[in-house]
């Protein structure tokens, strides 16, 4: 890459990081279906063309954060599978479980935030599409699941864990997830039984 490239390559990063600090900074304030293009590019500090030109629109935006929060998830469920392969750690279940509260604890008031202002179908449509595309390109599904039954299960564990995580964002008693974690991993694991086993 020459050094024109290089920069615009740089600049490119810049905006973009710019364009999600404002989006978070805004969802602080305000619904994210509140938030819009002019509001976040006036606040970053760009013009409406480069919003365009990075995401295409909100929807855009919100489809890159979540894919971000997924690799984020995944990447760690896969550090835990291989340290589990050598040392008996971790499920997969439960290292899902523990990176999903790791990322969600890292900037609670703003993922309570954007949890509180989303439905949960809103939630299931941005996150779905780059979990079941994760999972399927890391080798995280078993074998002789087929396309039909792999979203099925996807939407009913995702829309029963975004549920979970939104009913803690809106109840606001705890100021991280952990328990609400702690209740998704045991039921993950054992069902009903294993939230009466854990209490």
């Amino acid at each position: 890459m020459g050094r024109e490239g290089w920069r615009e390559d740089r600049r490119a990063r810049r905006s973009r990081a710019a364009m999600m600090a404002a989006f978070e900074r805004l969802a602080m304030e305000r619904p994210v279906s509140r938030i819009t293009v002019s509001a976040l590019a006036t606040e970053a500090g760009v013009d409406r063309k480069t919003f365009y030109q990075h995401f295409g629109s909100m929807d855009g935006l919100l489809e890159e954060r979540s894919r971000e929060l997924v690799e984020e998830v995944l990447d760690a469920v896969e550090a835990a599978r291989g340290e589990g392969a050598a040392a008996g750690g971790e499920s997969d279940v439960e290292a899902f479980f523990s990176a999903l509260a790791q990322a969600l604890g890292e900037k609670v008031a703003l993922n309570r935030r954007l949890l509180g202002s989303m439905s949960t179908e809103e939630l299931l449509r941005h996150l779905e599409r780059p979990l079941s595309r994760g999972i399927g390109e890391r080798g995280l599904v078993p074998e002789g699941i087929d396309g039909k039954t792999m979203r099925y299960a996807l939407s009913f564990a995702l829309g029963g864990l975004l549920t979970m995580y939104r009913t803690w964002a809106l109840e606001g008693d705890e100021d991280t997830p952990d328990a609400a974690t702690e209740v998704g991993r045991a039921i993950a694991a054992r069902g009903l039984a294993g939230v009466v086993a854990g209490a």
